[in-house]
């Protein structure tokens, strides 16, 4: 079976990265912009998401990322995420 690509938005250490390579396809993406998301619409399973400020997980990216089954956080909250939508 194939492994689930996981985007990581968020800063992690070399560590959690090795954890997380042992399972999945690992894009690291820390500084991509939401336009560019939107247009090469990656099929990607999961997004480990890092943000404060304005929602940057809504309705509009989840729709252009069919494949996307988990938008996981780091720290604490989820304003970034339209939980709504999700």
């Amino acid at each position: 079976m194939a492994k689930p690509t996981v985007l990581v938005r968020a800063e992690l250490t070399d560590q959690a990265m090795e954890r997380l390579r042992a399972f999945a396809e690992v894009r690291p993406e820390p500084g991509i912009a939401k336009e560019t998301l939107l247009q090469e619409r990656p099929a990607v399973q999961a997004i480990i998401a890092s943000g404060s400020g304005a929602v940057w997980y809504d309705a509009q990216l989840m729709d252009a990322l069919p494949g996307l089954r988990v938008i996981s956080r780091t720290g604490v909250g989820y304003e970034v995420v339209d939980v709504k939508a999700a």
